[in-house]
């Protein structure tokens, strides 16, 4: 019996859905290398 292609492509899916869970353990995190930012607010010069 084959697989179907449905199978296969999850098959695929899985593969590399494990491999980015690799990949972000390594990374240590998703975005550990972003830095926060924070909203900047208007000065009174600005609103206008």
């Amino acid at each position: 019996m084959t697989k179907s292609n449905d199978e296969e492509r999850l098959e695929y899916l899985f593969k590399l859905y494990e491999k980015m869970i690799a990949e972000e353990k390594e990374q240590g995190g998703l975005f550990a290398k972003e830095k926060k930012t924070t909203k900047r607010r208007k000065s009174n010069n600005e609103k206008n």
